[in-house]
């Protein structure tokens, strides 16, 4: 604790749940927050670097030297009287997870497993000897939909490679984080600061995060039955939190639950790995594409893209949004209201719903399309598509509906998800006039002549 008579008073407030984990606060002469840190030690990261760190994180601070001066003076204080000889961070929990400041981009809002922090930082903590150790940069791709981001030209792969090495994709469940532990362990074990992650540690690491998992963005590869490779993104929810103020009470997460895929239009790569012997073989890349044709799969964009615009020459819809205004009526309750603050409140704003639905400008679309449909579907359901279906036949376009009993607004059946790939490619085939290597499975297109 520093008391001094012209400096704030850092005091220990809390003690968490985590053991050895302390939260100190710094109050000026009225009593109000200041300045925020946590101290912590880990032993691992001792052994992996070779000296005695405090470690600190969760650190915030107003624009004032001396709160600054009295901040990094009481951690300093800390490091001393706990036997350390140097100070660490900000860093989380695990000295290998998020951390850091930023030093550009401070208008831009952060989002989720980031720091954020105001411009003045930087300046603060090296004015009081700390240096960089470790500089990253963040790479913004604010348009996946766009037409020339081909997943198949931007992560090019030869997929004759598929059945000769024996690689298989997996879409990944919150029950297989164990897996990913291992995984993420093998691929990092050769950077100079990570140190293993035990059960207990991914555990904490992930309370609260699992339930937002999207499998279609939680992927691994196999190569004859053998784990190589991973890559997790979590659909970006930051807005929600903040409009939560950060409260997530039970409610809100069956509710983040029920509608995390519509915040795939902003998802955050959290990590990826090969393990060492697999490396240099392009798994990678194989990952990445799948994991940008999940990412651009929409049926609502797609719908939007072939109806608005006549740059494509076919399109599959996967549960896609037909018509909002119908949506705005039959969603069930945890989308009730969304689409106010999208497009604005309904009715009130009918123009602009029939204005952005595709079904209510048919006239313009002139390209086929395979519509693919969970029954179970409570978010878009298939009226949305069947809507969609019978306006093609009725212009006399070639197109395609499948069904699937049991799924909902995403697919999770593994069988489910090799049908829709296969027919989706025997779609193009057919109309594209060519034939898979694999051969096509039977498809009813109709009006294809």
């Amino acid at each position: 604790m520093l008391n001094t008579h012209d400096m704030p008073t850092l005091a220990a407030w809390w003690r968490g749940a985590v053991p050895g984990v302390r939260l100190f606060v710094i109050r000026n002469r009225t009593g109000t927050v200041v300045a925020r840190t946590t101290l912590h030690t880990d032993a691992a990261f001792d052994a992996k670097v070779g000296d005695r760190f405090q470690l600190f994180g969760a650190t915030e601070f107003v624009d004032d030297p001396a709160v600054a001066r009295a901040l990094f003076a009481g951690i300093a204080a800390a490091a001393r009287a706990a036997g350390r000889t140097a100070t660490f961070g900000p860093v989380g929990l695990l000295p290998n997870e998020s951390g850091g400041v930023i030093t550009s981009g401070h208008t831009d809002r952060g989002f989720v497993d980031s720091p954020w922090n105001p411009v003045w930082y930087p300046a603060a903590y090296e004015a009081h000897g700390f240096r960089r150790r470790f500089v990253a940069d963040t790479w913004i791709c604010p348009d996946l939909a766009r037409p020339d981001l081909d997943p198949d030209a931007v992560f090019a792969f030869d997929d004759a490679r598929l059945d000769g090495e024996r690689l298989v994709i997996h879409r990944g469940r919150p029950r297989q984080l164990p897996l990913l532990r291992a995984l993420l362990n093998a691929s990092f074990a050769q950077l100079g600061y990570y140190t293993p992650i035990d059960d207990a540690q991914l555990r904490r690491q992930t309370d609260g995060l699992a339930w937002l998992l999207d499998p279609s963005l939680l992927l691994y590869l196999t190569r004859t039955g053998r784990p190589v490779a991973f890559v997790v993104a979590l659909p970006d929810v930051s807005a929600a939190i903040r409009a939560a103020h950060g409260d997530l009470g039970p409610l809100r997460q069956l509710r983040l639950v029920a509608t995390r895929r519509r915040y795939r239009r902003e998802a955050v790569l959290i990590v990826k790995g090969t393990v060492p012997d697999a490396q240099a073989n392009g798994y990678m890349r194989l990952l990445s594409r799948e994991l940008l044709r999940n990412l651009r799969a929409g049926g609502y964009t797609t719908l939007c893209a072939l109806t608005f615009h006549d740059v494509f020459k076919a399109g599959a819809s996967h549960f896609g949004v037909s018509d909002l205004a119908a949506l705005a009526k039959d969603t069930h309750k945890f989308e009730s209201r969304y689409l106010d603050g999208l497009i604005g409140p309904y009715p009130a704003a009918m123009d602009l719903y029939r204005a952005r639905s595709p079904i209510h400008h048919v006239d313009r679309l002139s390209c086929p399309v395979i519509f693919f449909q969970g029954l179970e579907d409570a978010v878009v359901p298939p009226s949305q598509a069947e809507m969609m279906v019978e306006a093609l036949r009725a212009k006399g376009l070639p197109v395609a509906y499948l069904t699937f009993a049991g799924e909902q607004h995403g697919f999770r059946q593994a069988a489910t998800i090799e049908a829709v790939l296969r027919a989706e490619l025997s779609f193009y085939g057919r109309i594209f006039g060519f034939t898979p290597a694999d051969g096509m499975p039977d498809l009813v297109i109709e009006n294809l002549a």
